[in-house]
């Protein structure tokens, strides 16, 4: 079962969190802070409580080709697809902050995210609380860092 838990917990913060980035790089629909377009790398640190066993925090980084000039929370398909939603957004200056819900059966998670950008770098923080049937499961609270690292590659 604690498997499961740590799976749906994981799936929901990264689901929420890569989809928002990808938005970011495809979508220029929206004014946001701006940033430089290129490749980012991107380093997420969660810790989660409340499955009755520890779990280590440990690092996840990715990359991925920033075709945006501007950052600004957008839905896209495979958020929808996979019950993700964004409930609320603001944009103040470089500071964007959202507020997210993922929905699977009688499971739903939400996501709070606070990032500041710069036009060559970011960092931000979630938290997430996790309730099946009404009642929370699990919470989980993280840091986000990135920065661009040079062009597209193969772009």
């Amino acid at each position: 079962m604690v498997g499961y838990k740590l799976h749906a917990i994981l799936v929901a913060v990264y689901l929420f969190l890569f989809m928002f980035i990808v938005a970011v790089s495809v979508n220029n629909s929206f004014a946001g802070p701006k940033v430089n377009p290129g490749e980012w790398t991107y380093t997420m640190k969660m810790k989660i409580e409340g499955l009755g066993v520890p779990v280590p925090v440990v690092p996840v980084t990715f990359t991925d080709c920033q075709t945006r000039t501007d950052a600004s929370p957008i839905e896209t398909q495979e958020m929808k697809k996979a019950g993700c939603k964004i409930l609320d957004e603001k944009i103040v200056g470089n500071l964007v902050t959202y507020t997210g819900r993922c929905t699977y059966g009688d499971s739903v998670t939400d996501n709070h995210y606070k990032l500041t950008f710069q036009s060559d770098s970011m960092d931000g923080t979630f938290d997430q609380v996790r309730k099946v049937s009404g009642k929370v499961q699990s919470t989980a609270t993280g840091t986000i860092t990135g920065k661009r690292i040079g062009p597209c590659k193969g772009k």
